[in-house]
């Protein structure tokens, strides 16, 4: 039984490596060896967590307009203003369709929703990321045909959040 097992052990490995990608292979000769390009490294850290476009009305006669809501997970350390202003920037860029674009951000995975609370949030009710996220700095963002802004708080002691317009008016 167990030459069996160490049988087809062997040879599952040779059937995996006879197919691995020719990329994956060492070249004989060194001379070919193609170094991969520097690759662009981001000043901070941080991962998109929710990305769903839907389809809702500003008032009930009105027609259906598509919006774009993400959730980001941004490590704590890089919460500037700088680096949020960079970050929606990347983020805008990435995601120019539809129009209107809302990104929460979060500096501690406790505060990010789950998929199911995001879920019945969705349907139910808007949310304030500001009563979700009482001891860690967060951010939110929106962009219209009219204009781009953000609020965001540092939660340094004493300071309020803060708005900052990126294009348009208040």
């Amino acid at each position: 039984m167990w030459i069996r097992t160490i049988l087809i052990s062997v040879v599952t490995v040779l059937f995996m490596l006879q197919n691995r990608p020719i990329e994956a292979q060492s070249p004989a000769d060194k001379t070919q060896i193609k170094p991969c390009p520097d690759s662009p490294r981001s000043p901070f850290r941080y991962v998109i967590t929710w990305n769903r476009v839907h389809e809702y009305r500003y008032y009930q006669d009105g027609p259906n307009v598509k919006a774009r809501g993400l959730s980001v997970l941004l490590d704590g350390k890089s919460f500037t203003e700088e680096n949020l202003k960079q970050l929606f920037s990347l983020l805008s860029k990435r995601f120019p369709d539809p129009t209107e674009l809302a990104v929460s951000v979060y500096t501690n995975l406790a505060d990010v929703p789950t998929p199911e609370e995001d879920e019945i949030i969705l349907v139910n009710c808007t949310i304030d990321i500001a009563s979700l996220t009482s001891e860690h700095p967060w951010a939110f963002y929106t962009r219209s045909s009219e204009s781009e802004r953000f609020s965001y708080h540092s939660k340094k002691s004493g300071k309020p959040p803060k708005e900052v317009v990126l294009r348009g008016g208040l």
